[in-house]
């Protein structure tokens, strides 16, 4: 089962909320939505990184082929450039390539990932200082250049790119006043490496914003999908999808799991007197209070099962709790408050449940279980209704 949204599941109208939010849109969201958030981008950017990274070793494989006739490197400063690019810049890349595809630790990836930008950098600023004392050519503009491809390539987070494009311009401007080549203009290297790394800031700040809108309009949609529009439980669809999941994670894990459908009493009843509206308030009304109240855990569920019927899961849960749980889900019912449309008296709500425990097995059904606990709701209303029925406690 995918539990990535387990511990930050949010409603449809929350998700609006922080589309329609500027400061969110903009900003970070709260750690358990930004961790999630930077989870996605790493993904989506693991090849465009890649590929960034393997432009650069390519760009330093072939550098000894062009120190001489197009950098101009003197005799003396060579050994040190190719140690400098062969020795320690393109093995670091060839790593950080290697790990950006492999199924390693994110800790370890992202740590050698920012690693060598860092060293990109580094190396930037170090040959532009030879070429400052003439030892070789080499233009200011390409730690400009370097900035701009990483922030547009790279997926790092806007605040990364801001302090690092921050730090090495200022040291890049730095350099260029303290060791003016003779006729050049440190002014106007200053101006171009400001001006490079202001695009690199802004363009990283675009993205993220963009990519931020995008990722809170799929959660939103993913959400409308799997919510049931009156209740605001999950519906149908999206039990249908985790039930069995988690049937089969419960297995493999060797966990209690336990299940309860529970129908609202005289639901027809309502409908029939007081009208479809006001059945569609008390749906409402019952998806509201047991909204968060019950299932409250990362892997228990909620949802409308259809109707009037609805169906609860507790993942991970010792036999002896059934009892109490189940009868908190009765009482929660029991406890909605609302009016009737034209005598204004309080209405009595209450619901019959029937429940399972089990510890599943590889080869456990969920149709058939799901079946049995609706064969155990029916016994519950046959015998009077507002009451829960359970078999006899059994692994299995």
């Amino acid at each position: 089962m995918d539990t990535d949204s387990s511990s930050w599941k949010l409603a449809p109208a929350q998700w609006r909320l922080l589309i329609d939010s500027p400061r969110q849109r903009a900003s970070r969201l709260s750690p358990a939505l930004e961790a999630a958030f930077r989870n996605v981008l790493r993904r989506r950017y693991r090849y465009s990184r890649s590929l960034l990274l393997a432009a650069h070793a390519l760009m330093f494989a072939v550098s000894p082929l062009l120190n001489a006739p197009l950098f101009e490197v003197s005799a003396a400063a060579t050994p040190f450039v190719q140690l400098l690019e062969l020795g320690l810049i393109l093995p670091l890349l060839l790593i950080a390539i290697g790990l950006t595809l492999a199924n390693v630790p994110p800790l370890l990836q992202q740590s050698v990932q920012t690693l060598a930008v860092i060293a990109l950098g580094v190396a930037e600023l170090v040959l532009r200082h030879l070429s400052l004392r003439g030892e070789m050519h080499f233009p200011s503009q390409m730690l400009g250049i370097v900035l701009v491809a990483v922030a547009l390539f790279g997926g790092f987070s806007f605040r990364r790119i801001a302090l690092g494009a921050a730090v090495f311009v200022t040291l890049a401007i730095a350099q260029e006043y303290r060791w003016p080549l003779p006729g050049s203009s440190p002014a106007l290297e200053a101006y171009t490496l400001a001006l490079l790394g202001l695009i690199a800031i802004l363009g990283a700040y675009a993205i993220e914003v963009i990519n931020r809108i995008n990722w809170l309009g799929y959660q939103y949609a993913s959400s409308l999908a799997k919510t049931d529009a009156l209740t605001g439980l999950s519906n149908r669809h999206d039990f249908n999808r985790l039930f069995p999941r988690l049937l089969q994670q419960a297995a493999r894990e060797q966990r209690g799991l336990a299940v309860m459908l529970v129908d609202i009493d005289h639901f027809k009843a309502i409908n029939d007197r007081h009208g479809h509206p006001f059945g569609d308030e008390v749906l409402r009304q019952v998806g509201r209070a047991l909204s968060g109240r019950v299932a409250r855990r990362p892997m228990d569920l909620v949802a409308r099962y259809g109707g009037e019927e609805l169906v609860v899961v507790w993942y991970d849960l010792h036999a002896e709790a059934l009892p109490e749980l189940a009868e908190g889900v009765l009482e929660v019912i029991r406890g909605v408050s609302l009016n009737l449309p034209m005598s204004q008296e309080p209405l009595r709500l209450t619901a019959s449940g029937g429940c399972r425990w089990l510890q599943p097995t590889r080869e456990q059904s969920a149709e058939r279980l799901l079946r049995e606990v609706d064969g155990l709701l029916y016994q519950a209303k046959a015998a009077g209704r507002n009451r829960w029925l359970a078999p006899p406690l059994a692994a299995g």
